[in-house]
């Protein structure tokens, strides 16, 4: 028996076992052939209304509301139904911005002080901060493991350490400079003054805050004094504000340094050593041509 569907909606010719799958299809079943009329389901059908699977009309929700969103601002899930546009994370699509709505890199961060920090599950964290002029790379900045050190690999291999006392190991101790003629001018001859030489005083020391520089007896030169002997081999810093140190100078926390180091000290104290015997030496020699 042919099954048909009346202009009234009403279907004949189904068997007791019911509609075969796919008996009715839109190549059977005129359009409007069954509207909303002919649907059972609680609720009311209007234009603000869905059918949901449960065979009842529902009102459509508000949704999500958006807040402060601009071009390219990350979003981010303030509430329940709230998502809120990030004014500081921006993502244009290649570059990633915190602090900032114009990234150039493809991180960029944007702050008066801006810092990554690094969180080892080990117990420590190390930090790369920039404030103002200075960058700085921390290792262990909360102090909370014995032999931190700041490593540089090149093609997985350590070639340059710093310890946390200062000290510096590295796998070749040679430090090249530009020395190209091409590159200098007024070249000279140059002799350093003998007596000039024999005033630098090498020096042992302690320094009194050993944890920003180390516990050991060091050997060396005092910057106010070789300043006054050849001001070429001294400069100044500024200190960290966070070092101990700072307590020791004065308010602009600006330090002397010199270039002469620990190697400096050997080398002048023996070779002054030496200039005393030749004098000796001379001053015999003298004496015994004069005889």
């Amino acid at each position: 028996m042919a099954i048909a569907i009346n202009g009234s909606g009403t279907i004949t010719g189904i068997s007791a076992g019911g509609l075969p799958d796919d008996t009715v299809d839109n190549g059977t079943m005129a359009d409007d052939a069954i509207g909303v009329a002919e649907l059972s389901a609680t609720g009311t059908a209007s234009s603000s209304t869905y059918l949901r699977g449960d065979n009842s009309w529902a009102t459509v929700s508000a949704g999500t509301a958006l807040t402060g969103s601009t071009n390219n601002t990350v979003c981010t899930v303030t509430g329940a139904d709230a998502i809120q546009g990030e004014a500081n994370l921006t993502w244009d699509g290649t570059n990633l911005g915190i602090g900032t709505a114009s990234p150039e890199e493809e991180l960029t961060i944007a702050s008066s002080n801006p810092c990554v920090r690094l969180n080892d599950t080990t117990g420590c964290y190390h930090r790369i901060v920039s404030s103002q002029n200075c960058l700085y790379l921390e290792s262990d900045t909360g102090d909370e493991l014995s032999g931190s050190f700041i490593g540089f690999r090149v093609d997985g291999s350590e070639h340059f350490r710093i310890a946390s006392n200062g000290d510096l190991t590295g796998t070749d101790t040679s430090i090249s400079s530009n020395s190209d003629s091409r590159l200098k001018k007024d070249l000279a001859d140059y002799s350093y003054n003998l007596s000039t030489f024999k005033q630098f005083q090498p020096k042992t020391f302690k320094w009194i805050n050993p944890k920003a520089h180390n516990d050991k007896h060091q050997r060396g030169f005092v910057a106010q004094e070789i300043k006054t002997i050849d001001p070429y081999f001294t400069s100044a810093i500024t200190i960290d504000k966070n070092s101990p140190d700072v307590s020791l100078l004065n308010t602009d926390n600006v330090a002397n340094t010199t270039k002469l180091g620990e190697k400096d000290a050997m080398y002048v104290s023996v070779i002054q050593q030496l200039i005393t015997k030749i004098e000796t030496l001379e001053t015999k020699v003298a004496a015994l041509e004069a005889n």
